[in-house]
């Protein structure tokens, strides 16, 4: 049979158009697969899903506003299973009450049309951003002030696209705008904007003195902005603090505003004098720039120093102020205050010499170098002075103390006015009480009080002896009072006049110098009593006196 070469090219026409017919029934049979795959899925989990030419979204609403958004900017392919891959994915999650703009963006995830979950394979970057104005503004709009978000990397995201919610048994790194860290864990619920860092939680503030911070679980509530922190324990330079819990406080642009800890509050400082205090609340003030404004511990708040002085301290409430460059300059202590300082072994027993201060108020001021300033009291305050060798101990009070201190933290000057008032009590006898308009202490090289000076209107009590004068200076090493300044003593029926009066506060000796002039008043006659037998008052002059109160005897030279 001849051979017909138009035959031929009719058979190559035919062949070539079914060849296209294959190719392109095969590609729309696959769009076909893919679509029907795709719009199975609504029906699975109630989800609406549109196909477009470089991907696909998936998205969920309710009363007219989105829940969250899926996005994936790359072909979607099914596999066997009801298994999808998803290429460059994006999701938006905007809350119940539109008071969100979460995402959680990656380059791979696995869809299970199934169970409706979305897992990432790979690297997995979270930003939560808060949206106030979101109920207000068109549906799915960014917030209109975007501040900077608390961003998340992690790897192995599981997104449930049924409730929103995501979550991960993986490695978190974060980083807020003042602080970085990572955590073992996490769950995201999307109902209730509740993110968990389930565990190992730590994270490192900004800045130049950077303060590490490690918590068994942090819990970030976006309704308001906070974190709560599960057994917290605080790290900065020399100082460390721990509680049961803490509470962060963020602003609207994630910074941190305040803190709150509670329940075994500690704060640990390490130095030349080891500092702890603790309390059963913390409530820590932020400025702008991540750095401490005020610091408030409330409920039994004790403080303890270590060293040769041991000092303890209680009271109801502490609020410690910082300076712009995180400078401590002053502490007030409130409600009941009472700090004691032991003095050392090698005098006595800690419990038997002590410096002991109680005030309603003190406040205390620091230097520019964080060095003790001054201490200042408010309300009624006293002051206990150790015990004397011969045991007495001394009260000091006043409307207001004002105590000064050197570079060294060591007392320099004490001031104490109105009203100030020493009192020598010993158990078993009468008070010995001196009053003045003003007091002022004198110290030694060591820090310890050498001396008392009262001035303005001195008045003395001791059982039936009364004194008067301008000043009076007492010695606690001693229990030595010096009246000076026109001083007068009466006891009994004499008074006495001098210069210069010494008067001791344990045995009640006393010792006139200087132009002493005593009076005997009220005598009964006595004819045999020579010198002393008359009624009359009767005047002594002498150069000095020397009373014996044990033996109620007046020597006169």
């Amino acid at each position: 049979m001849p051979f017909d070469p138009s035959q031929l090219r009719r058979w190559f026409a035919a062949g070539a158009i079914l060849s296209a017919l294959i190719v392109a029934g095969t590609y729309f049979y696959a769009r076909h697969r893919q679509q029907n795959a795709l719009e199975q899925v609504p029906e699975k989990i109630g989800l609406e899903v549109q196909q477009t030419a470089t991907g696909f979204t998936v998205s969920k609403s309710e009363q007219g506003r989105t829940l969250f958004r899926l996005e994936a900017n790359k072909a979607v392919q099914f596999k066997q299973g009801g298994q999808a891959e998803l290429h460059d994915v994006t999701i938006t999650v905007y809350g119940r009450d539109s008071s969100r703009y979460d995402r959680i963006y990656g380059s791979n995830f696995d869809y299970n049309q199934q169970s409706g979950e979305a897992i990432a394979r790979g690297e997995v970057q979270i930003d939560l951003e808060a949206n106030p104005t979101g109920l207000v503004s068109p549906d799915q709009a960014p917030p209109q002030a975007r501040g900077e978000p608390i961003h998340l990397k992690t790897s192995g995201l599981v997104f449930e696209q049924r409730s929103g919610d995501a979550h991960t048994p993986n490695r978190v790194d974060f980083r807020l705008p003042q602080a970085t860290g990572s955590a073992v864990g996490l769950d995201y619920v999307a109902k209730t904007n509740v993110l968990t860092l389930a565990s190992q939680v730590e994270f490192e503030t900004s800045g130049p003195n950077p303060t590490r911070i490690a918590a068994e679980q942090a819990v970030v509530d976006k309704v308001p902005r906070e974190v709560l922190l599960e057994h917290p324990k605080l790290q900065m330079a020399e100082r460390t603090g721990q509680a049961e819990k803490a509470r962060l406080f963020l602003r609207p642009d994630n910074s941190l505003d305040h803190l709150l800890a509670w329940g075994g509050v500690e704060i640990s400082v390490q130095g030349t004098r080891n500092a702890t205090l603790q309390a059963d609340q913390l409530e820590l003030m932020m400025v702008n720039s991540n750095l401490p404004r005020v610091a408030i511990f409330s409920g039994a708040v004790k403080g303890t120093v270590a060293g040769e002085r041991p000092i303890l301290s209680h009271a109801g409430r502490v609020v410690v102020d910082f300076s712009s460059n995180r400078r401590l300059t002053k502490v007030r202590a409130e409600e009941g205050v009472k700090i004691i300082e032991y003095q050392p072994a090698s005098t006595a027993p800690p419990p038997q010499e002590k410096l002991e201060v109680t005030a309603p108020i003190i406040d205390f001021f620091f230097t520019a170098a964080s060095l003790l300033d001054q201490a200042v009291t408010s309300g009624s305050a006293q002051i206990v002075l150790p015990g004397s060798s011969q045991g007495r101990e001394v009260l000091l009070t006043a409307g207001e103390f004002r105590a000064h201190f050197d570079d060294a933290g060591r007392l320099s000057s004490l001031h104490g006015a109105p009203n100030a008032r020493v009192v020598s009590q010993n158990p078993g006898e009468q008070d010995r009480v001196s009053l003045s308009r003003a007091l002022d202490g004198e110290f030694d090289s060591r820090g310890e009080i050498s001396s008392l000076l009262q001035s303005g209107g001195v008045a003395y009590v001791d059982a039936t002896r009364r004194a008067w004068s301008d000043r009076a200076r007492y010695t606690p090493c001693d229990q030595m009072l010096v009246l000076s300044g026109s001083p007068r003593v009466t006891e009994g029926q004499m008074t006495t006049t001098a210069h210069l009066v010494r008067l001791n506060r344990v045995t009640g000796d006393a010792l006139a110098e200087g132009d002493v002039k005593s009076t005997y008043r009220d005598l009964k006659p006595q004819p045999s009593g020579a010198l002393l037998g008359s009624s009359s008052p009767i005047h002594v002059t002498a150069r000095s006196m020397t009373i014996h109160r044990s033996a109620a005897v007046a020597l006169y030279t």
